[in-house]
């Protein structure tokens, strides 16, 4: 693997993982019916995900391309978790903070 194609590996990652995470939380949020806590969902899955890719990024530079997109994906299981537990999580944030 050539160091393009794993800048474009990690790179496609991240946007599909940001997809994945926005819908996922959208769908996770609005179905509890609290939408006020839809930013904080967003935000913590987007950080999630832009840390990982990050760490993909610093791989490549590293010259370790496999590992690169390796490292990018791990952030889909985020996407997942907020999928399932994202209704019950929000529930949970939205009473303590009175959303």
């Amino acid at each position: 693997m050539s160091k393009t194609s794993a800048t474009w590996a990690v790179i496609g990652i991240t946007v599909a993982n940001l997809a994945l995470v926005g819908l996922s939380s959208i769908f996770a949020v609005y179905g509890d019916g609290s939408p006020g806590a839809a930013p904080l969902v967003l935000g913590v899955g987007a950080a999630w995900v832009l840390g990982f890719a990050c760490r993909g990024a610093a791989l490549v530079n590293r010259g370790e391309y496999r590992a690169a997109a390796g490292a990018a994906a791990k952030a889909l299981p985020y996407a997942f978790a907020t999928l399932v537990l994202g209704g019950s999580l929000v529930l949970l944030v939205a009473i303590t903070f009175g959303w």
